[in-house]
């Protein structure tokens, strides 16, 4: 089943109390460079104002537009950083791991189904899936 066109990206976030040190090992480890590393104590907004209260690697998709196809991307992700789930006991060991699913539409009414392949892909990585939906409320 096709989904309704939005904007879609894709997160996958991995945080750690210990050290920065912990954080350049997954970049090691993976072969991939982040997106964006936050530091513990980092300034993340002024109001209302929050610090981070770990350190965090994380690697973001860039924003899919007109996308109809989440399940696509999902496997496109992980065939294009194998690595991850290559080392995702070592992952799973010291990081707590979140993966994420950002939608953004125009409409108000969005609707999206995910094949089981994508949710068995999901299943593998043991961790929580977030699902971040954004509506603007337009109607066609």
């Amino acid at each position: 089943m096709k989904n309704s066109e939005f904007d879609l990206r894709i997160i996958l976030r991995f945080e750690t109390m210990k050290s920065l040190s912990e954080i350049e090992q997954i970049t090691s480890i993976l072969n991939i460079q982040p997106s964006k590393i936050i530091k513990k104590g980092e300034i993340l907004s002024k109001k209302p104002y929050l610090k981070s209260k770990s350190f965090v690697w994380e690697l973001q998709t860039e924003r899919i537009r007109d996308c109809s196809d989440i399940d696509n991307h999902i496997e496109d992700f992980f065939s294009k950083y194998p690595s991850i789930i290559e080392n995702l006991e070592y992952l799973n060991n010291h990081t707590k791991i979140r993966f994420r699913i950002s939608i953004v539409s125009v409409f108000a009414q969005v609707g999206f189904s995910l094949n089981t392949k994508s949710i068995e892909l999901l299943r593998k990585l043991k961790v929580p899936c977030e699902i971040s939906l954004l509506s603007w409320g337009g109607v066609i």
